[in-house]
């Protein structure tokens, strides 16, 4: 339990947080969401500790533990090896390790001993202290990190890599609240993946901040929106934040034009009426309502949607661009041996595979920006290619403002576009007169995406593009790539973009290019459908009975894993509605009561928090039949999958 009570914080005259009070219940897994700059990061530094508050507080049990993995950081540790720097996240258990070692030593010469190291040896097995290598070693793995890198010293590791290796750390010291700041931008699919299924199992809280919407949807069951200095709850994913934001705006605009038109029918009152003295006394009334009329404000809008599309190239050859017996290897680690693979006109193709399968060592080979030990590149009739990725940054003129880099890759079609173009990547007003020289990484490589689609290429290869870019540039570039009419060849461990983007999906592994013709969902369900006929293979020689059996066990726990997060959530709506209807309750009866009325001030704040109340059991219930319905057609499906088997 985590009680955030008047929370504010000011830069200058703006409110980042403006009297925020809020309370995590423990074990949800909490969506961040709001737009740049509107102080996600600076709420979950003050959460962390490490950074203060203007005035209110934060309270939590005794004990209580936050660990925080913040979007970028720089390691401070810069000895020892990649397991030390896991392990440290339990600094308490190598601390109990060495202390059993040291009694265990001694109690050769001195028996004594014995009592205090059957004590310590027992807080350490208490405490996990038998299994936490191996955790940690499991956590290392998930995260992308083979045996053999375990023992390397941690400085040996690119920046991203060190990332990963922290996050291990946060996630192996489980503390009671996590705190994850775009915990998926240096991971790969497989890593997500991982990271899901281990957030999924998490007995603490999370809070995460992330643009990564297919991430959000499978982990978070509520959002808090952080925006003008104000948390607004949202109790779903964030699909369903998104479509109850949108029904709660339109409700607002309805009421705010209804909300016009009496104010403009008491107006033409007073204005009709104001000199008539016979009409004197009602005039003044009406005026002094209009006075005490509280506005209502739809809000600002968000920023306004760009549709953008890309300078067309000329007509490519049905072969865009082949690699043809294709050859790389890093010293003894042979990355491609002989591939062959065409790329198509028209052709949207995602390289996924698993880390170090040579992704982004493919779009460097197509680009030309690394040469291939054998084997050839061959461009069609009309290609050329644009490439992206973080080498661009070093292409940016330091000098320049962000507005006159922009500009200089405009062309006569896009000129007219770039300050939307910088806008839809999160460049406005002052912001477009930084110096590139100023301007953080992230920022850095808006610009250099920016640049690439105000001039592109034929064929586009893109190394994870939507890094740094948050839900709004996403759609911006999605729907760019989607009508461009060259070829797009890109990596990215982004699925919502993948799936959005996406014609072919290209798996690479093991030096070869397996093609599946759709994206990324269709993609896994074929690999999915590949896997289970080699299942189906291997077990060709069992029994009818041992199959049947076999195949039960598989679907109940099919089911159980489909069901794992969804019940407790539905239990956990339940239990909300539960307790928001005898509040409810309660509250009815207060109104109820005629002296209530006697204190208007009191009235009127029992009867906001009526309606409030009313408000949170709509979005309480919506979800719990989202739930239900879920639930239920999970298992009927089973029910029907089980009773096929056994007839």
């Amino acid at each position: 339990m985590l009680l955030v009570e008047g929370l504010s914080k000011f830069y200058g005259a703006r409110a980042i947080l403006d009297e925020v009070s809020w309370q995590l219940a423990p074990g949800v897994v909490v969506g961040l969401i709001g737009p740049n700059g509107a102080g996600k990061t600076t709420l979950m530094r003050i959460l962390a500790g490490e950074e203060e508050a203007d005035s209110g507080k934060i309270v939590t049990p005794k004990g209580f533990q936050i660990g925080f993995l913040p979007q970028e950081i720089a390691l401070s540790e810069r000895s020892g090896t990649l397991m030390d720097t896991i392990l440290k996240g339990r600094s308490d258990l190598l601390e109990l390790e060495n202390r059993v070692q040291e009694l265990s030593r001694k109690l050769a010469d001195d028996p004594t001993q014995l009592t205090e190291y059957d004590k310590v040896q027992e807080e350490f097995r208490s405490k996990g202290g038998w299994e936490f290598r191996s955790t940690a070693r499991e956590i290392a793995s998930g995260m992308g990190f083979t045996s053999d890198q375990f023992d390397l010293p941690i400085t040996s590791f690119s920046g991203g890599w060190q990332m990963r290796a922290l996050l291990a750390r946060l996630l192996f010291r489980s503390p009671d609240l996590l705190l994850l700041d775009e915990p998926t931008n240096h991971l790969d699919l497989e890593s997500i993946e991982w990271l899901e299924r281990f957030l999924g199992r998490y007995e603490g809280s999370v809070i995460i901040v992330s643009h990564d919407r297919f991430f959000l949807n499978r982990m978070v069951n509520l959002c808090v929106e952080l925006e003008a200095g104000s948390l607004s709850i949202y109790h779903g994913n964030y699909d369903f934040y998104e479509e109850r934001k949108v029904q709660i705006l339109e409700e607002r605009i309805a009421k705010a034009a209804r909300q016009e038109k009496d104010i403009a029918r008491v107006e033409a009152f007073i204005e009709r009426f104001r000199s008539k003295a016979t009409k004197a006394k009602q005039v003044q009334s009406r005026v002094k309502a209009l006075e005490k009329v509280e506005r209502i404000d739809v809000g600002q809008q968000q920023r306004a949607a760009i549709r953008f599309r890309f300078p067309q190239p000329p007509r490519l050859g049905k072969v865009a661009i082949a690699a043809r017996g294709v050859h790389k290897a890093f010293g003894s680690n042979v990355v491609y041996s002989g591939i062959d693979i065409d790329f198509f006109r028209g052709e949207r193709v995602a390289l996924v595979g698993p880390n170090g399968a040579g992704k982004s060592t493919m779009l460097k080979v197509l680009a030309g920006a690394l040469r291939a030990d054998a084997g050839s590149v061959e461009l069609g009739s009309n290609a050329e290619t644009a490439y992206f990725a973080q080498h661009a940054l070093e292409a940016l003129n330091p000098s320049n403002t962000v507005l006159v880099e922009a500009q200089s890759a405009a062309t006569m079609e896009t000129a007219s576009l770039v300050r939307d173009m910088l806008g839809a990547f999160g460049f406005s007003g002052d912001d477009v007169g930084k110096q590139i020289s100023v301007l953080s990484g992230g920022e850095k490589s808006r610009v250099a995406l920016c640049k690439l689609m105000l001039n592109p290429a034929g064929v586009l290869l893109l190394d994870e593009p939507t890094n740094h870019l948050d839900m709004a540039s996403k759609e911006v570039l999605e729907d760019a790539l989607v009508d461009f009419e060259g070829v797009v060849i890109f990596v990215s461990h982004d699925r919502h973009f993948i799936n959005q983007v996406a014609t072919r999906t290209v798996h690479l592994e093991n030096g070869k290019a397996d093609s599946y013709a759709g994206n990324f969902d269709y993609y896994r369900e074929k690999r999915a459908e590949e896997a289970e006929e080699g299942a189906q293979s291997k077990a060709t020689n069992s029994s009818p009975k041992q199959n049947i059996k076999r195949l039960q066990a598989e679907l109940r726990q099919k089911k159980s894993l489909e069901l794992k997060t969804l019940k407790p959530e539905l239990e956990s709506c339940e239990s909300l509605i539960e307790k928001l209807e005898g509040k409810k309750s309660e509250l009815q009866g207060l109104m109820a009561d005629p002296s209530l009325y006697d204190d208007s001030k009191r009235a009127q704040e029992v009867s906001l928090e009526f309606r409030k109340i009313e408000d949170e059991l709509v979005g309480h219930y919506e979800r719990w039949e989202l739930l239900s319905e879920e639930i239920g057609e999970i298992e009927a499906r089973y029910q029907i999958e089980e009773e096929a088997l056994q007839r």
